[in-house]
């Protein structure tokens, strides 16, 4: 009886539920500080920091460009890092460039509707350049499957945050920038463990180097891109539109349905992770069930938990203030939901090294976020822009699905 617990006890994926923890820490330091914005900053200052954050997410896709994916790729299928570096730079020197230009002329139309200072905002967005760069870097990282080094930045992420939020607020801080400033440190700073010496000496680093080329890890990139910023655009889009035609009022509401909805996303962020390593490695197809399985299970029971549970925990978490975002967090989940089903497909196909077939799921689903905001962009409300973001995921799960079920394993 004894040895038989033992070994259920084995068998439980432990490493996996020590990622869960480790990518829960920044969205429980959410749930935990959120009191502290509240009372800082209010509904229009949360509003303000969202619009100074959130178009954040979407120019790292941009900026990054595919080169994590394609340097997680080709390290798990046994090319040196130090092969990959100088065509990941190449590429990331001229995206970053093309969306720090982007983020300039954004930058005004922002300013003028959430009352932040335009030059406040690029010294923000400028981060992205840094972002693109320890994102190719975490891409090594993850296709050598050392897991551990990306848990700690994630857990580090979340210390130096609740750190800087909790002194900003003891200094009696009231303004957003500061506030807006400490996400994006924190997040730079953590990201100092991933430049540890990488691991020397292992066998499989050489065992496909005759077959890499820069032209093949280009076009990887650049067809691999179009998945990862058409999965941002799907999560995103809305967030980094929605600054230039709701009020920061009800921007701040959506801001924190959205931090709700996406509590879920910390199951499904590291399911990907471990995906796009074990099929890039051709890991045994019972490995790879197992973590699409463990991660979409996860994030359901999530989902629901968290419907249930919302009428009680944000009024905890964030205040009175907020009711009226419920309705909204329930809406989100159900695309959390779809988003999860969606993403893992089109990882796994872009893991076999069908970058561009992989992409055409999240692809899809973008395009019709776009031209949904484009059609009622008149009529926009917080609760439309929760609606088009279900359909996007929808569709991105039904495209996926069936580009997995004909694809060439």
């Amino acid at each position: 009886m004894l040895s038989s617990h033992r070994l259920t006890l084995q068998r439980l994926p432990w490493a996996t539920l020590r990622s869960w923890a480790a990518y829960a820490a920044l969205p429980v330091v959410g749930i935990v500080t959120a009191p502290i914005l509240a009372r800082a900053l209010g509904p229009d200052g949360r509003g303000q920091l969202a619009a100074m954050l959130q178009p954040l997410s979407v120019a790292d896709a941009f900026a990054a460009i595919g080169v994590p994916a394609a340097v997680t790729f080709y390290v798990a299928r046994g090319v040196r890092p130090r092969r990959l570096r100088g065509p990941a730079l190449l590429l990331l020197t001229i995206s970053t460039a093309i969306v720090g230009l982007a983020l300039f002329a954004y930058s005004s139309q922002v300013s003028r509707a959430s009352g932040v200072s335009q030059n406040l905002l690029m010294i923000l967005w400028l981060s992205t350049i840094l972002g693109a760069l320890i994102a190719s870097r975490r891409g090594t990282w993850q296709g050598l499957k050392k897991f551990g080094m990306l848990d700690t930045e994630r857990v580090s992420a979340a210390g130096i945050r609740a750190f800087f939020i909790v002194g900003l607020f003891a200094i009696g801080a009231t303004s957003s920038f500061p506030f807006a400033a400490a996400y994006v440190a924190s997040g730079l700073m953590a990201s100092t463990v991933l430049l540890k010496r990488l691991p020397q000496g292992h066998a499989s680093l050489t065992r496909r180097e005759s077959q890499f080329s820069s032209g093949s890890f280009t076009r990887y990139s650049l067809l691999a891109s179009l998945g990862t910023i058409s999965m941002t655009l799907n999560n995103r889009l809305d967030q980094a539109a929605l600054p230039a035609v709701v009020s920061p009022r009800e921007l701040g509401f959506y801001s924190v349905a959205v931090t709700m909805a996406e509590i879920p996303l910390i199951m499904s962020t590291v399911m990907n992770r471990n995906l796009l390593a074990e099929v890039s490695s051709k890991a045994p197809r019972s490995t790879v069930m197992r973590t699409t399985l463990t991660g979409c299970v996860g994030v359901f029971l999530a989902c629901l938990a968290l419907a249930l549970l919302c009428p009680w925990l944000l009024p905890l978490a964030f205040g009175v203030a907020f009711e009226p975002a419920i309705p909204l967090v329930r809406l989100l989940l159900i695309g959390t939901s779809l988003g999860t089903v969606a993403t893992a497909m089109s990882v796994i196909i872009t893991g076999r090294g069908q970058a561009g077939i992989g992409s055409i799921g999240p692809a899809a689903a973008a395009i019709s976020t776009g031209v949904l905001l484009w059609i009622f962009w008149g009529q926009m409300t917080v609760e439309l822009a929760a609606w088009i973001a279900i359909v996007a995921q929808a569709l991105a799960a039904a495209v996926s699905g069936i580009l997995l079920g004909t694809a060439k394993n």
